[in-house]
């Protein structure tokens, strides 16, 4: 079948520039995910008879560290994609060094020695999230340094598809333009008119009798 209209005109690749400005949004969106993550409970203390959670910004120091690099980094690449200028490894490390924070945290929680009868600590949903939360900072912010300094390899572009060729028209139709055929009408053929048109033939004999002359 053949398809009608211009062919689709493919969308232009984003540039660089577009796709590390695009990286510097998502980072800056996530750490204001992680300055909302800190309002959830982040850890958890087992005492026997109950449980006891502790929300990020109870949690003392280290959670607030966590949350602030986060925030700071995602602060600093969406600032400098607003001032149209290029990411730097400024908001990279900090995002980095809020992920080694939680790393730390995540595995000092079982560090803590109560002599077999104390209480065990935890973590709950909100450090999960957080961690999610640097893990993907850390990720986008890597990939939009890498695309604004030129360390990405760009995209091939896109290839278009050729244009289809006219419909052909059917056997014994006329040739139109847009190779679109006369319209036919509907039922059998009917068969051409026997004899020859009107106007054809021998001219009338006027008079009886051969021509003078002869």
């Amino acid at each position: 079948m053949t398809a009608y209209g211009p062919p689709a005109v493919p969308r232009p690749a984003a540039s660089p520039v577009q796709r590390a400005a695009l990286m510097a949004y998502a980072a800056a969106g996530l750490g204001v995910l992680s300055f909302i993550w800190g309002f959830l409970k982040w850890l958890t203390e087992d005492l026997g008879g109950g449980k006891l959670k502790v929300g990020g910004y109870a949690a003392g120091s280290p959670v607030l560290a966590i949350i602030g690099l986060s925030l700071v980094a995602g602060l600093l690449a969406g600032a400098a994609t607003v001032e149209k200028k290029p990411l730097t490894l400024t908001p990279v490390v900090l995002a980095v060094s809020a992920l080694l924070l939680a790393l730390g945290v995540l595995i000092g929680k079982s560090s803590v020695d109560t002599g077999g009868s104390g209480p065990k600590y935890g973590i709950a949903i909100g450090f999960i999230l957080e961690l999610i939360t640097i893990l993907a900072q850390v990720g986008v912010l890597v990939f939009g340094w890498m695309t604004a300094s030129g360390r990405m390899p760009a995209r091939p572009p896109a290839q278009s598809w050729p244009a289809q060729p006219p419909q052909q028209p059917y056997p014994g139709q006329p040739a139109q333009p847009g190779g679109y055929g006369a319209p036919q009408p509907y039922g059998p053929a009917q068969p051409p008119p026997s004899g020859p048109p009107p106007g054809y033939g021998p001219p009338p004999v006027s008079g009886y009798g051969p021509a003078p002359g002869q």
